[in-house]
């Protein structure tokens, strides 16, 4: 009879001293880390009457259309960093049928984790971005 007492003895001692550690820690909702910027925040607003004109601005990033501002509007663009050829455009829609189309652009060297912001203004070459302060 003592011999099967002897045998379940460390079987026993075992699962005390497992009991006896640290508990098992909590699980709850997974917390995920933010991710390194790898990309630039460009921020342009259409405030005031700096842009010269009521008509709807497009806005094109690296050849493509991103954006249309209207007056009194903003956008925020998440861009890769390096070099970013913008161009700004009076749209052809609303009460601008036909409108100017802008061919010169304006380059930014962004970086990563960067955060601008700009407004567009008007000036004798057209339309372009002015950096807030």
């Amino acid at each position: 009879m003592r011999r099967p007492l002897l045998h379940a003895l460390p079987c026993l001692l075992w699962s005390a001293l497992a009991l006896a550690g640290d508990p098992p820690p909590v699980q709850g909702w997974p917390q995920q880390e933010p991710p390194p910027p790898g990309y630039a925040v460009l921020n342009i607003s259409r405030m005031g009457l700096e842009s010269g004109s009521t008509c709807d601005i497009d806005l094109y990033v690296r050849g493509r259309l991103v954006a249309r501002l209207q007056p009194e509007g903003s956008v925020a663009l998440n861009l890769s960093p390096g070099n970013a050829p913008i161009r700004l455009a009076t749209a052809n829609a609303g009460p601008c049928p036909g409108g100017m189309e802008q061919l010169q652009t304006q380059t930014l060297q962004l970086r990563a984790g960067e955060v601008r912001d700009y407004r567009i203004s008007y000036g004798e070459n057209g339309l372009f971005l002015t950096p807030l302060k």
